[in-house]
């Protein structure tokens, strides 16, 4: 979103020059794919948390797909009125604050673009394990740190792509970062990377290969991750 690294308190402190950042949707939600899914594969009476909501877009495209049990969370309340009064609303900052849901009582989590956000993603995935329902799924999208750029760079660097002074990226999940925390109590559905693309910069222009998913994961800059808790047994 082109948002400097920010305190909690610093974004408390900033909501209104927070608020304007938020028209800009992310490359799952915007591209269709995020919704797709869902319309798919989720039934409408099922209970749905959004975790750093925004301003609600995303939330609006649920209820006009007739999607009822719409559960949102931010640091603060950025929530579009007319969307605000259809949602259930809390503030809550994930980081450090356990998600205001009983055990076991959601069907599904959605986090797009949040988890390389967060101070501390850690107590996010362990109390998304708790709220979920058995079998319940979890979907995140995050910076794909595996693409050939993003090598590259660390090769030359020490940094990755998609993290950089200027933005607010603070959380990176190495592979087997990712298993340790997050494949403990989730275990991957599915996998979908944004679409890959090679800029020709004295032509001006983006190769792209469309549908192509070993060209998406060497050169696409996101990966959306559908998990789904694993069953846990008496």
């Amino acid at each position: 979103m082109g948002i400097e690294y920010l305190s909690p308190d610093e974004i408390l402190k900033n909501k209104n020059n927070i608020h304007k950042k938020f028209e800009k949707q992310s490359y799952f939600i915007r591209s269709g794919i995020l919704e797709k899914y869902i319309i798919k594969n989720i039934k409408k009476n099922k209970d749905i948390l959004e975790v750093g909501c925004s301003i609600g877009r995303f939330a609006e495209t649920l209820l006009n797909n007739n999607f009822k049990n719409i559960n949102l969370i931010d640091i603060d309340n950025y929530v579009d009125e007319n969307i605000l009064n259809k949602v259930n609303f809390k503030k809550c900052d994930i980081s450090f604050n356990k998600l205001p849901f009983k055990d076991n009582s959601l069907d599904l989590i959605l986090a797009i673009a949040i988890v390389e956000h967060l101070e501390n993603p850690f107590l996010f995935f362990r109390e998304a394990n708790r709220v979920l329902k058995n079998n319940g799924q979890l979907i995140i999208a995050i910076p794909h740190i595996f693409n050939l750029r993003s090598r590259l760079k660390f090769l030359f660097s020490g940094d990755l792509f998609g993290y950089t002074k200027n933005n607010n990226h603070i959380s990176v999940f190495t592979k087997t970062i990712f298993n340790k925390i997050v494949l403990e109590k989730f275990f991957i559905i599915n996998t979908i990377y944004s679409e890959g693309f090679i800029r020709i910069p004295f032509l001006n222009k983006k190769i792209r290969l469309k549908n192509n998913t070993l060209f998406d994961y060497w050169f696409g800059t996101k990966t959306l991750y559908i998990l789904r808790k694993k069953q846990v047994t008496p």
